[in-house]
């Protein structure tokens, strides 16, 4: 028989099985796939069994170059407005698509002591945002909620330029950075330390371009680069004490950012289950009136 617990436990666990632990093994990234004339595109790959799926093509935007997810399951993206020599840095959520369906973007408020202009990284920790820039800065925001923006709380130059990435290991004890050249480096993540922004440089990757980095299955992951960014790049294990990278996976040309994680994208079949359940749940509540 069904009564509104029953439908209640039954919506819980369905709501339940989309909220997908962080820890699955998929890796987000983006590729400028149309080469110097494409628009970037959204990819997914399952680290168990190197299956990628197509995300969607993210339609008006170019320079994506990184992606961050944070612990609701919201998926971010930093990109340029217009080429880097002539835009300015710009944070969105992006809803992912498919093979057949763009992804949607919308561009997020950022009080007005913006990002770097030229950030190419991002990574979300506790709540907060932080972003690595090609010109050496290192920024920490955190969203005002009250004004419905993100607040640039920290910056600082750190003498290193970054590559396009940030991850944090699984403790969240170490922040790792990509830096130009093909290097892995650590950098200090404490807001309220003399050293915030002191990179450590941990080694060459050995490759040329070392652009996305995500933290996932107990690894630290790169993606690859080269030849001016349209070259086949490749997914990479590093080792997080001597920063080499080993066990390549092909993905496509031009992959630029990456992030771990499983944004909240429930399949049409789920939301159909969620439709029909919260149906049942409310008439179920619905008073019975006395004859």
């Amino acid at each position: 028989m069904l009564t509104a617990r029953n439908i209640a436990v039954a919506v819980t666990i369905v709501l339940s099985a989309c909220a997908l632990p962080s820890s699955a093994g998929i890796i987000w990234y983006t590729a400028e796939t149309g080469g110097s004339s494409g628009w970037s595109h959204l990819y997914s790959i399952d680290t168990a069994t190197s299956a990628i799926a197509d995300r969607g093509l993210i339609h008006g935007q170019r320079y994506i170059t990184d992606l961050a997810i944070d612990v609701d399951g919201v998926l971010y993206a930093v990109g340029w407005a217009n080429g880097m020599a002539n835009g300015s840095s710009k944070l969105y959520k992006i809803t992912p698509g498919d093979a057949n369906t763009s992804a949607q973007w919308q561009i997020v408020t950022i009080k007005s002591n913006r990002m770097d202009r030229t950030v190419n990284g991002a990574v979300m920790q506790d709540g907060d945002l932080f972003v690595s820039a090609s010109d050496g800065r290192f920024q920490k925001l955190s969203f005002d909620a009250g004004h419905d923006r993100w607040v640039v709380v920290k910056s600082i130059n750190t003498g290193h330029a970054s590559a396009g990435d940030l991850a944090f290991s699984g403790d969240g004890s170490t922040l790792y950075v990509a830096l130009q050249g093909g290097s892995l480096g650590r950098v200090n993540f404490d807001s309220n330390s003399g050293n915030f922004g002191h990179v450590t440089v941990i080694g060459s990757s050995g490759y040329n371009d070392l652009y996305g980095l995500a933290w996932t299955d107990g690894k630290l992951y790169g993606t690859t680069n080269g030849h001016s960014g349209y070259d086949i790049s490749y997914l990479v294990n590093l080792d997080t004490l001597t920063a080499l990278a080993s066990n390549p996976v092909a993905l496509c040309q031009g992959v630029w950012g990456a992030a771990a994680g499983l944004p909240m994208v429930p399949e049409p079949a789920t939301m159909g289950v969620l439709a029909v359940g919260a149906t049942l749940l409310i008439l179920l509540r619905r008073p019975v009136a006395k004859a």
